[in-house]
């Protein structure tokens, strides 16, 4: 009973984690959706399609996975150790697999991070604040330590700072996927996706960052390419406890102004050694964060389109305007023709 409850704690949690990041990507903004029909939200398995959901049903479908999920997963083991201090007793190699045990999978803390994003694309901040302050507070996962993980040998830097891994999925190709895009030269001897020409700008020169100094080398980007496997088993970070402190000081932010710049300044000081320096905290502010600490993770582009912001793209180029042109996918041809799409 106990595994079947864990399969299945977990197993609803992935389908909710899939279906919203299919709503992020293809309807309109979580907050003015309401009863539009959008999406099928799919938990039958069979050969009949689903019949597409409001955007409320949709999100009240992933919503309810996740409360159901986190039921099943009361005696989750996750709840037991503390998975950052996991390291394998002995290793010479600094091998932090242990930890993966845990967080390489869909776990109860894991359930609550995504439950905090869910609330906060709705615009519940009181939810969404709620529970990033209780898995900051479950002292599960911790900001990087600089001097344990990054001041150290360049072959044992933690480049993707594991300790915050709240959870994410190992795949062994994503160094070769990053060197194809950001870091071997094309025909025509560029870089596919080389990085914005002012990138030092983005972190302002004000402190010495840590995600400056060892995920950037000139215009190159190696967030993924850089590490020995035999350390760091190649990673894609899916939920990181970075993203509670940035979620817990956004909707800290019209209630109570110092506690959402202490969480700011929190963050800020694992990355430099020196807190933001802040009187005061504004929205941009935590979106300057998000941009120094989300590069190449795929979550700027659902928090511009959250907020609805133009996207920068750097000196000599005009900001893209924010515009469901921009923030929405075209469905698919397929899901047009032959899904159950009821009109409203």
């Amino acid at each position: 009973e106990a595994v079947r409850r864990q399969v299945k704690g977990e197993a609803l949690a992935l389908r909710a984690w899939i279906h919203f990041d299919v709503y992020r990507l293809f309807a309109p903004d979580v907050k003015r959706n309401g009863s539009k029909k959008l999406l099928p939200y799919v938990r039958l398995f069979g050969i009949e399609t689903t019949e597409v959901s409001s955007g409320d049903e949709y999100i009240g479908l992933v919503l309810e996975d996740l409360r159901a999920s986190l039921e099943l997963l009361t005696t989750d083991p996750i709840r037991e150790v503390v998975p950052y201090a996991l390291w394998n007793e002995g290793d010479k190699d600094r091998n932090k697999d242990g930890a993966d045990r845990y967080v390489a999978r869909m776990n109860y803390y894991a359930v609550k991070a995504l439950m905090a994003r869910v609330y906060l694309a709705m615009g519940e901040s009181e939810k969404a604040r709620t529970l990033a302050d209780e898995v900051i507070a479950c002292e599960k996962f911790r900001l990087v330590n600089r001097k344990e993980s990054i001041d150290i040998a360049a072959e044992y830097q933690d480049v993707l700072f594991s300790d915050e891994h709240i959870f994410t999925l190992r795949n062994k190709s994503i160094p070769d996927y990053a060197k194809a895009v950001h870091v071997t030269p094309d025909q025509y001897s560029r870089v596919p996706l080389p990085l914005a020409g002012n990138i030092r700008e983005l972190y302002d020169g004000l402190y010495e960052d840590v995600r400056l100094a060892i995920w950037v080398d000139g215009s190159v980007f190696e967030k993924y390419t850089k590490g020995d496997p035999k350390h760091f088993f190649p990673k894609v970070p899916v939920i990181r406890l970075a993203e509670m402190y940035l979620i817990s000081a956004e909707a800290w932010l019209d209630d109570d102004a110092a506690m959402a710049l202490g969480r700011l300044n929190e963050l800020r000081i694992s990355r430099s050694n020196a807190d933001s320096g802040l009187q005061e905290i504004s929205l941009e502010d935590i979106v300057l964060e998000y941009r120094r600490e989300f590069i190449g993770e795929g979550q700027v582009f659902f928090m511009y389109k959250r907020l609805n912001r133009n996207i920068p793209l750097g000196p000599g180029f005009s900001d893209v305007p924010a515009s469901d042109r921009i923030f929405v996918v075209p469905l698919p041809d397929r899901e047009i023709e032959y899904g159950n799409r009821v009109q409203n």
